[in-house]
């Protein structure tokens, strides 16, 4: 191990803001809205693109919008990402 290297990672966490527009009949359209380096940050783009948000009660962080968007935020480490899926909100 050469000096440069170091036995302690820092992991830094990002905040993927992601929505849609249901449409009857039709599959989503899944947007990411925006990405953060903090949940503060994230939640405030969500609220915004929103107009407001209304929890879902489902086990989830997805919210429903006063505008009528679903959106979630996704926490993911920076960095390469094995095949993260966007399309899932995280659970609470």
């Amino acid at each position: 191990m050469n000096k440069h290297n170091s036995l302690h990672t820092i992991i830094m966490n990002i905040y993927i803001v992601v929505s849609y527009i249901p449409f009857t009949g039709k599959s989503a359209k899944v947007m990411v809205d925006g990405i953060y380096d903090t949940l503060e940050k994230a939640q405030s783009r969500q609220h915004h693109i929103c107009n407001g948000v209304i929890p879902s009660q489902l086990n989830n962080n997805s919210m429903y919008g006063m505008n009528g968007k679903v959106s979630w935020i996704k926490k993911v480490s920076l960095g390469d990402m094995n095949r993260v899926d966007i399309y899932t909100p995280d659970p609470l």
